[in-house]
């Protein structure tokens, strides 16, 4: 990928820094944005209330019909969401980590995918953006993240782990595939093949 730079070890690799959203991408985020900025102060003054009126709890009328629907809206908010993590804002935290027997994609420490390498049919770059793609959510501005399979016209059956549509490496596995997007592609692309022919020799 353009202006990638090579942090990354012998058998960890970290996604490629994320580029500006743009179109609709880029109206999703800002509308969650400002979802998030009302909320928050609305949060803020319930708990400066309860401090100033100590006869009130979280429970009490009309304390609870302001707080909680605010909190669930909050907590399922994408660039809050539960799933990743609040430093799903932050480059570098998801990472591709060659394994013994399996590649395996995680967010931190959280494992989100394993691929054993005997699973992998081929590797291609993909070099254009992917149409009519559903099932894939974006977290933090910066992550491209499936729980389960989603749908494109290019990769009827694929999961997303990275940090763009429009570039990285696709993994074929016999029923789906799987979108990535490494720092330094060359490199990777070559560990995951010679890895590849060690498992399927």
């Amino acid at each position: 990928m353009a202006g990638v730079g090579h942090k990354h070890s012998d058998s960890v690799f970290v996604a490629a820094k994320t580029k500006k959203l743009t179109g609709k991408y880029r109206k999703a985020d800002l509308f969650t944005v400002w979802i998030e900025r009302i909320m928050i102060p609305g949060l803020a003054g319930g708990f400066l209330f309860l401090l100033f009126h100590p006869g009130f709890s979280l429970l009490d009328y009309p304390m609870v019909v302001l707080w909680l629907p605010l909190f669930i809206a909050l907590s399922a908010s994408t660039n809050w969401s539960m799933h990743l993590g609040w430093n799903q804002r932050l480059d570098g935290r998801m990472k591709y980590g060659f394994e013994e027997k399996e590649l395996i994609i995680y967010f931190n420490k959280n494992i989100l995918q394993r691929i054993p390498y005997e699973e992998i049919r081929w590797v291609e770059n993909l070099d254009q953006p992917l149409t009519k793609l559903g099932g894939v959510q974006l977290y933090g501005r910066k992550y491209w993240y499936s729980f389960m399979s989603g749908t494109s016209n290019e990769y009827p059956m694929l999961m997303v782990f990275g940090t763009a549509l429009d570039e990285g490496l696709i993994i074929k596995r016999p029923f789906d595939w799987i979108l990535i997007t490494p720092e330094d592609v060359e490199t990777f692309t070559k560990k995951l093949q010679d890895k590849k022919a060690e498992h399927t020799a």
